[in-house]
C-alpha cells in the first residue's frame, strides 16, 4: 500500500509539473499574441495627437484584451499564471494612462498645450527661475483669452464629448459586465487626468499669472463625470 501511495504521489507531482508548464506556455503565448504588433517599450510613447488613429486603435485593442486577460486568467486558479495576470495588469494600467491622456488633450487642446508649454519653460531652465508669462506665447493676455473659452458650461460639454468618444470606442460594441467594468476603470482615469489639468492650471496661475481667473471649478468637473457613471 505504501509503495502504491508513493507511486501515486510521484505521478501526481509529475502531472502537476506538466500542468504548470502547460499553464506557463499558455500565459506566454497569450501575452506574445497580445503584444505581437509592437515591442512593449515602443508602445509607451504617448499618443501625441489625434492624428494618429492607428496608435489609438492599438491602444483600444490592448485595453480590451489586457482587461479580459486579467479577469479570465484568474479563473484557472493556477499560481503559475499569476505573473501573467500581473503583466496583463501592467499593460492595462499603462495603456489606460495613454488613452486618457489622448482623449483629454484632444478635448482641451488649447488649454493643455498652454499649460504644458508654460511648465516646459520653467522645467527647461533648471535652477534659474523663469516667469513664463514674460514670454509672448505664454503671456497673461493669451492665457486670459484661452480661459474665456472654458466656462462651466463648456467644461460640461467637453466631458460629454469625452463620454461620447469612450462610448464609441467601447460601450457600443457589447453591453456586458466586463465591458462595463472596463469603462468604469477608464472613466475614472479620464476624470483623474482632467482634474490634474485643472490643478496644474490653478498652480500655474498662483505662481505666475496673478489676476487671471478660471470660470470653472474642480467640483464642476467631478459633477459632470459623476453624471455619466450611471450610464455604464
Amino acid at each position: 500500500v505504501a509503495s502504491n501511495l508513493k507511486l501515486e504521489q510521484v505521478a501526481s507531482s509529475e502531472c502537476r509539473g506538466l500542468l504548470n508548464k502547460s499553464y506557463s506556455k499558455l500565459g506566454e503565448s497569450i501575452l506574445k499574441l497580445l503584444t505581437k504588433d509592437d515591442a512593449i517599450d515602443a508602445n509607451i510613447t504617448a499618443l501625441e495627437s489625434s492624428g494618429a488613429p492607428e496608435k489609438l486603435d492599438k491602444c483600444i485593442s490592448l485595453l480590451i484584451n489586457s482587461n479580459w486577460l486579467q479577469e479570465m486568467l484568474v479563473i484557472f486558479g493556477n499560481e503559475t499564471l499569476f505573473e501573467f495576470v500581473q503583466e496583463s495588469k501592467n499593460i492595462f494600467d499603462r495603456e489606460k494612462e495613454i488613452y486618457a491622456d489622448a482623449l483629454v488633450k484632444e478635448s482641451m487642446s488649447r488649454l493643455v498645450t498652454f499649460i504644458e508649454g508654460a511648465y516646459g519653460l520653467v522645467g527647461a531652465t533648471g535652477s534659474r527661475r523663469v516667469d513664463p508669462s514674460k514670454w509672448a506665447a505664454y503671456s497673461q493676455q493669451n492665457l486670459d483669452k484661452i480661459l474665456k473659452i472654458y466656462t462651466s458650461r463648456e467644461i460640461n460639454e467637453l466631458i460629454q464629448t469625452l463620454y461620447d468618444n469612450m462610448e464609441a470606442h467601447f460601450l457600443k460594441e457589447s453591453n456586458n459586465n466586463m465591458r462595463e467594468q472596463l469603462c468604469d476603470k477608464l472613466w475614472s482615469c479620464i476624470q483623474g487626468q482632467t482634474v490634474s489639468v485643472y490643478l496644474k492650471l490653478y498652480s500655474l496661475i498662483d505662481k505666475h499669472y496673478k489676476g487671471s481667473s478660471v470660470s470653472f471649478t474642480k467640483n464642476d468637473i467631478i459633477t459632470a463625470f459623476n453624471s455619466h457613471k450611471k450610464d455604464f
